[in-house]
């Protein structure tokens, strides 16, 4: 019986990473961000204002819906972007990012400004 509980516990656990590891959709208008895909993105770009979140942190989710309006705000002339800091973390190490809910302005690479 024991076994049994520990592993629903387990279950709903991991249930409850797996639905917290993704906070933007990969549909909507802000850019999911990966240390695989950071660098040619904001190439591509050229400015991308990029938050670093941690998708278990309440004031960042409470953040989700205004970036997603100034991503569509935006469009057009400055990319929005989002990286989930606890998945990559070496990415906030490479731009100088030391906690989460951060927002840099990324401009040709580099870090313009950290808010």
């Amino acid at each position: 019986m024991a076994m049994d509980r520990q592993l629903a516990v387990s279950a709903l656990l991991l249930l409850g990473l797996a639905s917290a590891s993704a906070m933007y959709s990969s549909s909507g208008p802000v850019v999911e961000l990966t240390s695989s895909n950071l660098k040619a993105k904001i190439k591509a770009s050229g400015i991308m204002l990029t938050e670093f979140y941690a998708p278990w942190c309440g004031h960042c989710k409470s953040l989700q819906p205004v970036w997603e309006q100034a991503a569509k705000a935006l469009k057009g002339m400055v990319a929005v972007g989002a990286v989930d800091a606890d998945q990559h973390k070496e990415v906030g190490g490479e731009y100088g990012v030391k906690v989460r809910r951060r927002a840099c302005l990324c401009v040709r690479g580099g870090v313009a400004g950290i808010v």
